[in-house]
């Protein structure tokens, strides 16, 4: 019979959480996983940083959050991720995108889920000058405060350099790939 005493020290040896992009401001693409005993501040600090989270609640997902160095959460709630490459971002990405498609993707196998449409990263990869996106607009607190209409300017890497559609005279302003949407291709017409 297994002791019941023993059953946290397992479950906070598990990875909880896998929080991963990039910092605003920064060029550097970052990931790492947390144990529940740090999910909720690294959820809040992630949140508040801009990084995508994904709560770890399958195989596959604790899979990867096992291959992820572990995060570190101080304590005034400021946390550090390690360095990671654009193939883990994008792999992360992915899957978060099939974690938010809801129990029915998770119920898919393997195979089957890797074919499911989705936004591929090359369409990143390949937005240009003159492409008409969305991009986050800021409060004076750095807060995301809506999504407008913008041109991209100049494309690097994943910072796009933008100018607002319907506001020629407001500052050019660069967003991360984080703060960038795809509009649909007949939206872009209007």
């Amino acid at each position: 019979m297994s002791d019941p005493r023993n059953c946290g020290k397992s479950a906070a040896k598990l990875p909880a959480l896998i929080v991963f992009g990039r910092i605003k401001g920064s060029n550097v693409d970052q990931a790492a996983m947390f144990f529940e005993k740090d999910a909720e501040a690294a959820t809040k600090a992630a949140t508040e940083a801009g990084l995508s989270v994904i709560e770890v609640k399958s195989d596959e997902q604790r899979k990867t959050a096992a291959a992820l160095p572990e995060g570190v959460v101080n304590s005034q709630g400021r946390f550090s991720l390690s360095p990671a490459s654009r193939e883990t971002v994008d792999r992360l990405g992915q899957m978060l995108q099939g974690a938010s498609e809801g129990k029915a993707a998770s119920a898919v196998s393997d195979d089957v889920e890797s074919s499911l449409p989705g936004v591929s990263p090359r369409l990143w990869r390949e937005l240009k000058p003159g492409a008409l996106v969305l991009a986050a607009g800021f409060d004076d607190d750095d807060n995301p405060a809506g999504w407008w209409e913008a041109i991209i300017v100049k494309a690097d890497e994943d910072e796009f350099l933008v100018r607002w559609r319907d506001a020629p005279d407001e500052p050019r302003a660069s967003r991360s790939r984080h703060y960038i949407a795809l509009l649909h291709p007949g939206l872009s017409e209007l």
